[in-house]
């Protein structure tokens, strides 16, 4: 099927550190399905270990995913 398409827009560019980085992103995916997922950002930091208040229920287990 060709009748898919996938557009990209972003926003909102800010340099960090030695990078351009968009604060605002959009991904519009047209498909079977249509999907539009949108991101923005407050603040962005890189190469900085960050931590967020998250529990994983009881029921599952905890996977840890270490880079080769």
């Amino acid at each position: 099927n060709t009748n898919r398409t996938f557009d990209a827009t972003f926003e909102k560019l800010e340099k960090v550190e030695a990078y351009t980085f968009p604060h605002y992103m959009k991904f519009d995916i047209k498909a079977e399905k249509n999907v539009l997922i949108t991101l923005e950002y407050d603040k962005v930091t890189l190469n900085k270990d960050v931590s967020y208040p998250f529990s994983i229920p009881e029921k599952y287990e905890r996977l840890i995913y270490k880079e080769k």
